[in-house]
């Protein structure tokens, strides 16, 4: 086999990459040093690199239009910097990055990556989430929505208090023993104050609505798993193919408290969802 192999430990999720190009190699060392380690790390996952035969289409970064298709036990992606085809029972997935530029192979590969993470956690109940993710108390909570209802405004007015945000747009989770649990990760798509790798439970999922005043409601069950369903990353066409789509999202609505979120974009609304009872405990 050619290529670099590096072993990443998600929090304790372990990643393995082979077949990496030594550029590629050298900048996930950069991007990600609390993450990737020098000794060899039991994988959970292992996806291998290969070079695709086809081009990038210029001057097109990392636009929308994943391609996704599940057919028997295997998951296939696809974007315009590469390709993935995941075996979800052998935990193995194979990349195919396309000719290009090197920035746009090296986020294709995090992006395909990412996709390939999340649907493993599916298997353990969890999932790569579109969510904000903000850590108060040693517990996060979570802010979930597509683009553009106020996940990242949410979480910098938290990193404006202080507090540490796990990401404003895709936070990984897990679900052990009925216990919803977030993941430390590098797949983060803003620079807002990290915490590291760990795990924390979720105090509570929020969903957003914007007001003049911070409040707090509650969310008929039937709607929250909807909600889940809908913002559980890179599985919308999986459904019938993976029954682990279906046993994610309802162990992800029961792992945690829910609430509706009103807030306006200020830091308002940190006292009132720190107040919210429900499990607690710090890093792993």
């Amino acid at each position: 086999m050619t290529g670099e192999t590096l072993d990443v430990d998600i929090s304790g999720l372990g990643l393995r990459f082979e077949g990496l190009t030594r550029p590629i190699a050298s900048e996930l060392k950069r991007r990600w040093p609390e993450y990737v380690r020098m000794e060899r790390v039991s994988p959970a996952l292992v996806i291998r690199v290969e070079e695709a035969d086809r081009a990038m289409t210029p001057s097109r970064f990392m636009e929308a239009g994943l391609q996704i298709v599940a057919a028997n036990d295997t998951v296939h992606l696809r974007e315009d910097e590469g390709d993935l085809a995941h075996n979800i029972p052998e935990a193995q997935a194979v990349v195919r990055l396309a000719q290009g530029d090197a920035g746009r192979r090296f986020w294709g590969l995090v992006n395909l990556a990412c996709a390939a993470v999340g649907w493993r956690l599916l298997a353990l109940g969890g999932g790569a989430v579109h969510a904000a993710g903000v850590l108060i108390d040693d517990r996060v909570f979570l802010l979930v929505g597509p683009s553009g209802c106020g996940k990242t405004t949410w979480a910098r007015t938290a990193a404006e208090a202080g507090l540490h945000v796990l990401s404003d747009d895709c936070v990984l989770l897990d679900s052990v023993g009925g216990r919803l649990t977030a993941l430390g990760s590098p797949f983060r798509a803003q620079d807002f104050p990290a915490p590291g790798p760990g795990r924390w439970p979720v105090g509570a999922i929020l969903i957003p609505r914007q007001a003049a005043e911070p409040s707090l409601g509650p969310i008929p069950r039937l709607m929250l798993e909807a909600r889940i369903a809908a913002n559980l990353l890179f599985s919308g066409a999986t459904w019938e193919a993976q029954p682990d789509v279906a046993h994610a999202t309802c162990a992800i609505a029961a792992g945690a408290p829910a609430r509706v979120l009103s807030f306006r974009p200020d830091a308002s609304w940190i006292e009132l969802v720190a107040a919210i009872e429900g499990v607690t405990g710090s890093s792993i």
